[in-house]
């Protein structure tokens, strides 16, 4: 399986996600998940037109914590995602 993640927060990356999801939803393998990443916060201010967008395509739509400004804060957070990943596969 392949998963394929974005990350939605603000409303530049929402158009974004919106037509990457869209392309991804006609066009993806069986095999293909979509994951889309957002903060707590961007997480519960998205439209509802991208809320259903995104369940009509089955995108997993998660919450991922706030990464703190600090080299070491981003390389726990860098593994952390990476772990997810593969424990989805």
């Amino acid at each position: 399986m392949t998963a394929i993640f974005f990350i939605v927060d603000g409303p530049r990356l929402q158009a974004q996600s919106a037509l990457l999801v869209a392309s991804l939803a006609q066009y993806r393998a069986r095999d293909e998940c979509l994951i889309g990443y957002a903060p707590p916060q961007s997480l519960h201010d998205l439209p509802s037109s991208l809320r259903d967008l995104y369940a009509r395509a089955e995108v997993d739509l998660r919450e991922i914590a706030p990464v703190p400004q600090s080299p070491s804060a981003r390389n726990f957070a860098a593994k952390r995602l990476g772990q997810a990943l593969s424990a989805w596969q």
